[in-house]
């Protein structure tokens, strides 16, 4: 097994540990995680991460569950209101997931975070 295909392997398992234990809270897939599956059937190669949107009404209750996980750590350094990211290592190698947490307005939801990272700036939520 190659070693891109071993980390694709790594990141399945987790995106399916993740999607399943943190299913009443439904997260789906966004960002380049959903860009794969749709267009590659997998993963983009190269993309670091697997990335949910969960709405911010469940952030507390899925911080609590996510805290009985032994095997994923949460990456304090970059949690903010709007966005958390969970490290898993193995074999001295490092898979991250990302939350972005999204609020709603009338009938669409608005990612603050997004890949752009301007919280403040209305401009660049994404609706």
């Amino acid at each position: 097994m190659s070693n891109s295909e071993y980390i694709e392997k790594i990141y399945i398992k987790n995106l399916l540990f993740i999607s399943k234990y943190l299913r009443k809270f439904k997260p789906f897939v966004f960002y380049g995680t959903l860009l794969g599956i749709t267009r590659e059937n997998g993963f983009i190669k190269n993309d670091d991460d697997i990335d949910f949107l969960v709405d911010i009404k469940s952030k507390d209750q899925l911080l609590r569950k996510i805290k009985k996980l032994n095997k994923f750590k949460i990456n304090e350094k970059i949690k903010s209101k709007y966005f958390l990211q969970l490290i898993y290592k193995e074999n001295k190698l490092k898979f991250y997931t990302d939350f972005y947490f999204y609020t709603k307005k009338k009938n669409f939801i608005i990612d603050k975070h997004n890949w752009l990272s301007f919280i403040k700036s209305k401009a660049h939520h994404l609706h």
